[in-house]
């Protein structure tokens, strides 16, 4: 059965993003919750994309600026009271500003 992903139509005519943003936005739409969640790690979106950690890195980053993602950090509680840092979460933002 094929998936269908939809993402914001104004993406594909935003000048401020690449080609490459757009298929990060893709492969995280397409790993989201019931709730628009997701978590997958830039290994994950790299692999999906065909890009590498960095231009996943980048490009998630561009999205979260431009307003198509919104970053939720993520960490494990410690029993000796820090946490540790664990893969990020991301909930697209299905009606972002215009930013031009």
């Amino acid at each position: 059965m094929p998936l269908i992903v939809a993402i914001p139509v104004r993406a594909f005519t935003d000048k401020r993003l690449k080609k490459t943003d757009l298929g990060v936005l893709a492969s995280i739409y397409q790993r989201t919750d019931r709730n628009g969640y997701c978590f997958p790690s830039y290994r994950r979106i790299a692999e999906d994309t065909n890009c590498s950690r960095r231009t996943a890195i980048y490009a998630v980053s561009r999205l979260v600026d431009c307003g198509y993602l919104v970053k939720v950090e993520r960490t494990i509680p410690h029993t000796k009271g820090a946490g540790k840092d664990t893969s990020n979460g991301f909930c697209i933002n299905m009606n972002p500003v215009d930013g031009d």
